[in-house]
């Protein structure tokens, strides 16, 4: 896998504005199912509002377009939007609210190599599973405590 990503911030008074762009290229291995090549370009836009010293309000939204794939007649797209707040209680600890949505369309293969329709991915695998659908969200709320 390679993956090469540029971010552009810009900070004036209380708030953060950016925009971001990645390209990600995965290749099989030696040992892996998957015997293709696949390619991401990953635009996107962030912002960040301090209203208070203690809480932060943030949004995001990110284009995710995959390259030509063999057999594949539309690639897969991604639109996905991240909204959220965090309190700080103290120091170490924070409170945070995040909601996440994507929506999936086009193609793309499965760890197979064989076409199959798109289907959202809201959080990575280690912490969620994709949906059966072109359409996932999801909700977290938590406490983030720093050691």
């Amino acid at each position: 896998m390679g993956a090469a990503g540029a971010t552009c911030p810009y900070e004036f008074g209380p708030a953060i504005v950016g925009v971001n762009y990645s390209n990600v290229q995965y290749r099989s291995g030696a040992d892996s199912l998957f015997k293709g090549h696949a390619t991401f370009n990953i635009a996107g836009v962030f912002g960040q509002w301090t209203i208070r010293p203690a809480v932060q309000l943030f949004a995001g939204y990110s284009y995710t377009r995959g390259g030509e794939v063999d057999g594949v007649d539309e690639r897969a797209q991604y639109h996905n939007v991240t909204l959220g707040a965090q309190y700080a209680l103290s120091k170490r600890s924070t409170l945070y609210l995040m909601g996440g949505y994507q929506h999936a369309s086009g193609g793309t293969l499965n760890a197979l190599g064989n076409p199959v329709a798109a289907t959202a991915s809201v959080s990575d695998k280690a912490n969620g599973h994709s949906s059966a659908t072109q359409s996932q969200a999801i909700v977290s709320i938590g406490v983030r405590h720093k050691f």
